[in-house]
């Protein structure tokens, strides 16, 4: 539209104001893309190695969690008797602990990608989550379901799992194992007891044995553990 002057030379406000164009559609998901709603995603693509790293410390923090209620079922404090190896190894000896961290994981990202996907489709969610999510967590949503699901897998998932295998070693639904010592420690040959395998340490092995309650017995006083035969009960 050609300028129009006015009788001092200058432009009329009304004729010459300029137009707002509508924005397209694709400006509007780049505009989403940039707008810190994936931080994540371009920390994991450009920190790989650092990342696995965190992910692998944090399964361990939860594995040694699991340990300590475990262990605490039958009245023993797990850190009098582990070493920091112990708890760096924990993600091989337990692979319930990486399947549950990786599921409330996968959980987290389904979120995330529906909050994205909410403030594309529907107007109202994209009003609040400006307000709330965007103002309050920089524009992290999945924060918010990490967050969310920390609580429930310390308070609730880790020592349910762990209450169940306690209760199933005391109730003997786990197979016995039989505990051979060196002779220094039993002066025997034949099997010292017959028990249940609860966990190991470094140096120490825990067993649950039905009339004496928790054993204790450090690693280099075992010579051999093997599970008894079925049909012979040895």
């Amino acid at each position: 539209m050609p300028a129009s002057d006015t009788s001092d030379g200058k432009l009329d406000p009304l004729h010459d104001a300029p137009t707002t164009e509508p924005t397209p559609p694709e400006m509007v998901q780049e505009a989403y893309r940039s707008d810190k709603i994936l931080p994540l995603e371009r920390f994991l693509s450009e920190q790989p190695a650092f990342a696995l790293s965190l992910a692998y410390l944090l399964i361990g923090l939860v594995g040694s969690f699991y340990y300590y209620q475990l262990f605490a079922e039958f009245k023993v404090n797990v850190f009098e008797f582990a070493e920091v190896s112990d708890f760096l190894l924990v993600v091989f000896r337990q692979p319930l602990i990486p399947a549950l961290c990786i599921a409330f994981g996968l959980v987290a990202y389904i979120l995330y990608r529906l909050h994205q996907f909410l403030r594309r489709r529907a107007h109202v969610y994209d009003a609040v989550a400006r307000r709330w999510i965007v103002r309050d967590y920089g524009g992290r949503p999945y924060l918010i379901a990490l967050i969310a699901a920390i609580p429930v897998l310390l308070n609730w998932i880790i020592p349910y799992c762990a209450h169940k295998v306690a209760m199933d070693i005391r109730l003997g639904r786990n197979r016995p194992v039989d505990v051979y010592l060196n002779a220094e420690a039993s002066g025997r040959v034949a099997p010292w007891r017959t028990m249940y395998l609860i966990g190991a340490t470094g140096r120490y092995v825990l067993f649950y044995d039905p009339e004496e309650g928790t054993q204790i017995i450090p690693s280099e006083s075992i010579t051999r553990i093997s599970l008894p035969n079925e049909a012979t009960g040895r």
